[in-house]
């Protein structure tokens, strides 16, 4: 369990204001304002996941997006790797332009499915 999943004011209060943001956007919910206004919606959603029991659901939906953010920077390296060995042969740079575009659709493809799957824990 992280920080980000306590339903301790101070717990969360000693978490900085960027990964609250993005947890927050995370779960659909509003990232803006005052780090006390953002320490209180993390909570209260806290509070609303405990309640309905559903914090494994949040846990397992958080450890599955940093996965998919993890393979896509993988394939991006990759991508960048053959694209330095084989600069001399404009055939592999359409093939190379066509997987790195492939591979930034499945980065939006990635994060919209995880907050869909988050929009229904």
């Amino acid at each position: 369990m992280s920080a980000l999943d306590s339903t301790e004011r101070t717990v969360l209060k000693a978490i900085k204001t960027e990964e609250i943001r993005e947890e927050l956007l995370f779960r659909l919910l509003p990232n803006t304002g005052q780090k006390e206004e953002l320490v209180d919606m993390l909570l209260s959603d806290n509070e609303r996941v405990v309640a309905d029991g559903i914090q494994a659901n949040l846990i397992a939906a958080r450890k599955k997006r940093n996965e998919d953010a993890q393979k896509i920077i993988e394939l991006q390296n990759t991508i960048a790797t053959m694209s330095l060995t084989q600069n001399s042969q404009p055939a592999n740079e359409n093939v190379l332009e066509l997987i790195l575009r492939l591979s930034q659709s499945q980065q939006a493809i990635a994060d919209k499915l995880s907050l869909n799957s988050q929009h229904q824990v």
